[in-house]
């Protein structure tokens, strides 16, 4: 019985436990469900609260927030961000509820002028002139920088300033005296409106960097393409004359200058002329070469006759095949006479004993001391040595017209250059 009485004791009370968990389940859910629909309120009201996403770039940091201000003032107050003097924003407002804002802090730059380097704190993406400006510096028309004037300085740069100097330029026929800095040689010639052409000539060249007290020069080149009739010299030819004394010159034709029509390039530098190709000739009148006899005797020859192998060197021949050396004699004859060879009779011929010296042999003879020249000769006739101590003897003409000439030679010592035989 009691047994009976504890098991229906133990059911109602597992009934009783199983009712009070169903109740604990039912309220935790519940009360999930209204903390559930409480946040969903929340974040909707919140999103509808703070309507706009603002995204902050400030010095390399980015912030991404929601907020209800409109003014780049008021976002910065509600995000705690405060600006210095030189510090500013860039702010277009907001698009579709996003916008940005960027903080531009100042920046710390130096500008070095000359020795001085002068630290100087401005506002981002000011320009390098501005730099120079706060740090006091004024800049003339034609200074400049190592960067450009309008460089925008994001910090850290080094601004040296390239102070303006004199360059002198020399161009037709004036002397300009330029400013100039950080420039080329075409940049500043272009600068002052300073003309050059392809031709000229621009000395230093055009991509040289200007320096203190440079020169440049420009030199105007121009081609120009003539036609003109000139003269055309005749030509002087000297040729060797056995007849003339050493060193004696006689013009034997005299010479005419021609004529030609050239068509030429010519090449002009600031106007001076410089150079001339010839690009074609067209001969008018021919010019006539002077013919100059230049001599080659020790002494003007009696002798007038003339042989291409008897060639003078210091007066005597160089091409000779033996010499004899003895007495001579001059000699004239009546107008008609002959020679013992059968030879015309002329002056230039002499006679001689033929067992020394053949008939028909070529001869030059001098006196052995050089102050008289008989010249060429031809051994023509036979004279009469038998009994005489004479080598030759000269025919100096016929007796009407040159007894005194063969007195006046008389008898001298001679050399015989007997150049060769029996050809004449």
């Amino acid at each position: 019985m009691i047994g009976d009485s504890w098991c229906k004791i133990h059911k109602i009370k597992q009934i009783i436990l199983s009712k009070k968990n169903i109740l604990k389940n039912h309220f935790s859910l519940s009360i999930a469900t209204i903390f559930s629909t409480i946040c969903v309120i929340f974040l909707m009201t919140g999103a509808l609260y703070f309507r706009n996403e603002i995204t902050i770039y400030d010095n390399g940091k980015v912030l991404r927030a929601y907020t209800m201000e409109d003014t780049a003032e008021g976002i910065l107050k509600e995000q705690k961000i405060e600006l210095s003097g030189l510090d500013y924003y860039i702010f277009d407002g907001f698009n579709d509820s996003r916008g940005e804002l960027r903080i531009m802090r100042a920046v710390d730059v130096t500008v070095t002028d000359g020795k001085t380097k002068i630290p100087v704190k401005i506002r981002r993406l000011d320009s390098a002139e501005n730099a120079a400006e706060a740090a006091g510096l004024d800049l003339g028309e034609y200074d400049s920088a190592n960067f450009s004037l309008d460089y925008q300085c994001t910090g850290g740069e080094n601004i040296v300033i390239n102070r303006a100097f004199d360059v002198k330029v020399f161009y037709d026929g004036k002397t300009k005296t330029l400013k100039a800095s950080n420039n080329t040689v075409k940049a500043l010639l272009q600068r002052e409106g300073i003309d050059f052409s392809p031709t000229d000539v621009v000395t230093p060249s055009i991509d040289t960097q200007v320096y203190k007290d440079m020169e440049i020069t420009i030199n105007r080149v121009e081609y120009r393409k003539n036609s003109s009739v000139e003269i055309v010299p005749f030509k002087t030819i000297e040729k060797a004359s056995n007849l003339q004394v050493l060193g004696h010159k006689q013009v034997i034709s005299k010479g005419s200058d021609g004529k030609a029509r050239v068509i030429s390039k010519e090449k002009y530098v600031d106007g001076k002329l410089i150079s001339r190709e010839i690009l074609e000739t067209t001969q008018l009148i021919k010019p006539k070469d002077e013919i100059v006899a230049l001599g080659k005797a020790l002494a003007t020859p009696y002798s007038k006759r003339e042989f291409n192998e008897i060639i003078l060197e210091n007066g005597i021949p160089k091409n000779y095949k033996y010499k004899l050396s003895g007495k001579s004699c001059a000699y004239t004859a009546r107008s008609g006479s002959g020679t013992a060879s059968g030879r015309e009779l002329q002056i230039g011929t002499v006679a001689v004993d033929p067992k020394i010296i053949p008939y028909g042999s070529l001869l030059y003879i001098v006196t052995q001391d050089g102050r008289s020249v008989y010249g060429a000769a031809v051994a023509a006739d036979t004279g009469y040595f038998i009994y005489t101590d004479v080598l030759v003897d000269l025919y100096m003409g016929t007796t009407a017209e040159h007894y005194d000439d063969a007195c006046d030679w008389g008898a001298r010592f001679v050399d015989i250059y007997v150049i060769n035989t029996g050809k004449y």
